[in-house]
């Protein structure tokens, strides 16, 4: 599924949609070092492989270069 792709389950604390769980997450990660800093390492490692510039404008490019013309395509090659 895309949302897992996007954010895998070792890189975030995921809560309840009403937060009913958040307190107790938030107690816990206090308390757990370990658990806090190896999500945060994920996180980071998740962040720098995928989303650099390049990475980012390889997508606006896919998203805009449909809707350019193939008369303005010229100004992608200037």
């Amino acid at each position: 599924d895309t949302y897992r792709q996007l954010l895998p389950d070792d890189c975030y604390v995921s809560f309840r949609s009403d937060l009913s769980d958040f307190l107790e997450k938030l107690v816990f990660f206090l308390d757990n070092e370990s658990s806090r800093e190896l999500i945060a390492s994920h996180a980071r490692k998740m962040v720098i492989a995928n989303h650099s510039w390049e990475k980012r404008i390889a997508t606006m490019l896919k998203h805009v270069a449909p809707l350019i013309t193939r008369k303005d395509s010229n100004y992608l090659n200037e």
